[in-house]
């Protein structure tokens, strides 16, 4: 039943949006995947829920290249699925119980230069909860975008927002609720979505927008409060510990003299990592770079920054600076990484570098820890 009321809801609605014939498909295969997972069991310690929601909003022009996308309204539909596990393991790895969520979305950015978008993501909603029906949830998102009109020099060649037609799709935002019954639950709330192809290809100033939306999710079993489960898992005495890690990178970009020839990248990275929180670590460390991008390849810099720890998963955030003077960036730059513990020694990860809100390249890597 509520799987059929998913797929009403995203046929319904995106027949008022213009589609690509590849829409079509794309909206009967995730329909196609709600139901299966219908058919799937209901755990007793599980809360399952399928939604939908629909927004609007603002497109950001953060630099004078993407000044002719200012004033476009974008539009979209999300419809997901939804689950929180309330076992111990679950606890261990996230220190809590957050839900998670799979979603596609459907974007209309309201101008041809830019033209359309359909997303997959993966999400976490950690939240604060007032009462067994009420609270505020954080979405943080990450996923992969198809985009309809990327630049090119003869057809949209005003398209400085990006080049490629997959990118990397972001999301951050806050949404409170209210839970009607125990099958039933509200939701509005507000997002701020980039859309990059993190410098693969140029131009790719992104796709920021800011927006508004307003949605419904419903469950078929009654709703299990998380709250006695937490209070049972947080008697567990945490011991603080830490390690340290060398990494070795790779990566490849083009640069603004040629987008079409892409340079090679290589670099290493030493950092100590101290856990002080169960899913909490700051880090410090230094990173060496040749970058075949640029006049003078070689950088030098030293980091800190913070990382959360999910289980065998690490989601780092850190701000470098460079250690010695050169031109072809700024003073100072950020990093996002993934990384995941393959054994008790080693890792694997991808991590996005950036000057400011531009993207300077994504890098694989792997790195031993000791």
């Amino acid at each position: 039943m509520f799987g059929f009321f998913i797929a009403f809801y995203l046929t319904v609605f995106t027949q008022l949006l213009p589609q690509p014939a590849c829409f079509h498909h794309m909206k009967n295969i995730f329909s196609t995947l709600l139901l299966l997972l219908l058919q799937g069991p209901i755990f007793s310690q599980k809360n399952q829920w399928w939604g939908a929601s629909n927004y609007g909003g603002s497109i950001v022009a953060h630099t004078e290249d993407v000044e002719n996308t200012r004033g476009a309204k974008p539009t979209g539909l999300f419809a997901f699925y939804q689950w929180q596990r309330l076992d111990s393991n679950q606890f261990k790895k996230f220190n809590g119980l957050p839900t998670q969520q799979v979603s596609f979305a459907w974007h209309q950015f309201g101008t041809p230069v830019l033209g359309k978008s359909a997303s997959v993501q993966y999400h976490v909603l950690p939240e604060i909860s007032f009462s067994r029906h009420a609270g505020i949830q954080f979405d943080i998102a990450g996923g992969l975008a198809w985009l309809s009109n990327p630049h090119h020099p003869i057809k949209n060649p005003n398209n400085n927002s990006y080049s490629t037609p997959i990118a990397a799709y972001l999301q951050v935002g806050v949404q409170p609720y209210v839970r009607l019954g125990n099958y039933v639950q509200l939701f509005a709330g507000a997002k701020f979505q980039h859309i990059s192809n993190a410098g693969v290809e140029l131009p790719n100033k992104g796709i920021n927008w800011f927006t508004t939306h307003v949605g419904l999710q419903v469950s078929t079993a009654p709703y299990i409060h998380k709250q006695p489960f937490v209070k049972q898992y947080k008697n567990k005495v945490f011991t603080p510990y830490s390690y340290k890690t060398v990494t070795a990178l790779a990566a490849l970009r083009s640069n603004e003299v040629d987008a079409t020839v892409k340079y090679g990248i290589a670099g290493v990275a030493f950092l100590y990592t101290k856990v002080f929180k169960p899913t909490h670590g700051y880090t410090l460390g230094s990173e060496i770079l040749v970058d075949g991008s640029i006049q003078n390849p070689l950088l030098a810099s030293v980091l800190a920054g913070h990382v959360f720890i999910w289980g065998k998963y690490l989601f780092s955030q850190q701000v470098g600076i460079y250690v010695h003077p050169q031109t072809a960036y700024d003073a100072w730059y950020h990093r996002w990484g993934i990384e995941y513990r393959v054994s008790k020694s080693w890792q694997v990860g991808i991590s996005l570098k950036a000057h400011r809100q531009v993207a300077n390249f994504p890098d694989i890597r792997v790195a031993y820890r000791w």
